[in-house]
């Protein structure tokens, strides 16, 4: 088991990998994904990583953001006085149209938001090239060029998952492996079984 931490914003990534694998929802389950190994040890993990960073009803909300009013408003008063900075000190004219204060529902419309921006355009983006295990000449090239195009998106949209991640984690915790073992994580190595799987 690996010693590496993994933070609200690992969780995210992984969330939307397994979401771009499995498209069809209908498949979350133990039985859906029993004849498919490693998306199967990726369901384990996401539910070990919902129990832990207190994701309820299940990791699935991340993309309705309905887990944000299963827990007290003030949980996430860190995210709102990072807005409020972020209006402060780059986006001042949005304060002069705000009417009433931050209320839960502007919690979840602003994450809403943000999530959707990442799992639907940022990651699938970053992950063009993800398929190719090998190439050379001028089929290497493309890739270079694409990757080049791609470098400086994820310093841009760094901020973008601190605020996601403020939101689906507001106390800033990690995790490593041997302790989400304690909430089922699954003691496979994934690298192995996806090399096996293919």
């Amino acid at each position: 088991m690996s010693e590496s931490l993994w933070t609200a914003r690992d969780f995210l990534k992984a969330a939307c990998e397994f979401e771009r694998m499995t498209p069809e929802r209908h498949l979350w389950t133990d039985t859906g994904l029993a004849s498919n190994p490693p998306r199967h040890v990726r369901l384990q993990r996401l539910r070990a990583l919902e129990k832990a960073f207190d994701v309820q009803p299940g990791f699935e909300t991340l993309w309705s953001g309905d887990f944000i009013g299963q827990r007290p408003f003030e949980r996430y008063a860190s995210f709102r006085q990072r807005v409020m900075s972020d209006c402060e000190t780059q986006f001042p004219h949005v304060l002069r149209s705000v009417h009433r204060p931050m209320d839960i529902h502007t919690v979840q419309w602003i994450y809403e938001r943000l999530f959707q921006f990442l799992a639907e355009h940022a990651y699938p983006m970053l992950g063009v090239n993800g398929g190719v295990l090998e190439a050379s000449g001028f089929s290497l090239y493309s890739l270079l060029r694409v990757d080049r195009a791609l470098d400086a998106i994820p310093e841009a949209i760094r901020p973008i998952e601190e605020l996601v991640g403020l939101v689906i984690d507001p106390d800033g915790r990690s995790f490593t492996e041997k302790e989400l073992a304690g909430h089922g994580w699954p003691e496979v190595d994934l690298f192995q079984l996806d090399c096996d799987w293919v």
